[in-house]
This record gives structure tokens, C-alpha cells and sequence, in this order.
């Protein structure tokens, strides 16, 4: 199942790296040097593929592991190596050397204090709690994982 911010998110994510395309063009434009050219592709280059990975952010899961969509990574996680999926939202993990790690789920952080994102918050909090039904059960819990549940794409 893929879990996807809303649109009004995805546009916001990708606003960052669209700046720094623009404004690198811009520069471009209004020097014409050598080095000024240079900047400008390379800021477009790295402002358009930002602007791609901050629209496409969100996560992928199935039955055996999730797929965490960053800025700058994408990342598997096997389903048994996960210890808990956070409130933040987060994935505290283990790797084969028994070492813990921590990757965030970005997509769909929630901040409670910008009250005009209403819907944004309420749907980031949704998906954390699917993605929470689906994790490990909480420590102490004798209760078995439960299985992917299926739910009508939005």
C-alpha cells in the first residue's frame, strides 16, 4: 500500500528545491560568467531534483517491509528488523550488527500548531496510525502483528 501526503503537502514539499532552481537561473542570467553559468546548472540540477524528492515523499509498505521516501534516500526496512514506528513519525530500527537506527518519515510529520493545515494534520495522524497498526505491537504486548489491512485508496 502507498501512503502519499495530500496534494496541498506535496506542492509545499517541493517548494524548497524549485526555489533554489530559480533562483540559480535567475543568477545565471543576470551575471553570464562563467561561474555564474556553472551555479546555475548545478542549482538546477539540485533545486529540480529536491523539488522532485520532496514531491514524491511518503512510504511504501507490504506485507514483509516499508519503503521510506525521503529527500535525500529511499530506504527499505524489513518488517521483523523494525522495534517501533514513533509519533514524530519515525522507524526505530535494528541492522544485522544489532545496532539501533532511527529513520523519519518526513511526509507525514505533523505540527500542531498551524492551525490552517487542519486536514493535513488530521490525515498525516491517520496514516501514522495505520502505519503504527501495521508495525511491531507495543513493548509488553503479547499481540501478533497484524496484517496489511486494505483501505480505499483516497
Amino acid at each position: 500500500m502507498d501512503f502519499r501526503p495530500l496534494i496541498v503537502s506535496r506542492i509545499v514539499n517541493l517548494l524548497p528545491g524549485l526555489a533554489i532552481a530559480v533562483l540559480g537561473v535567475i543568477y545565471g542570467l543576470t551575471d553570464r560568467g562563467v561561474f555564474a553559468i556553472v551555479v546555475a546548472v548545478v542549482a538546477l540540477g539540485g533545486g529540480g531534483w529536491l523539488a522532485f524528492r520532496g514531491y514524491h515523499l511518503g512510504a511504501r509498505v507490504d506485507d514483509d517491509a516499508i519503503e521510506v521516501r525521503g529527500l535525500f534516500r529511499t530506504q527499505r526496512i524489513e518488517r521483523d528488523r523494525i522495534d517501533s514506528i514513533t509519533d514524530l513519525p519515525g522507524i526505530v530500527w535494528k541492522a544485522d550488527n544489532g545496532r539501533k537506527h532511527w529513520m523519519p518519515i518526513i511526509a507525514f510529520a505533523r505540527e500542531e500548531s498551524a492551525p490552517f493545515f487542519k486536514n493535513v494534520i488530521k490525515h498525516n495522524q491517520h496514516i501514522v496510525e495505520q502505519l503504527q497498526e501495521w508495525g511491531p505491537p507495543s513493548q509488553g504486548s503479547a499481540q501478533p502483528r497484524r496484517p496489511l489491512r486494505r483501505t480505499r485508496d483516497k
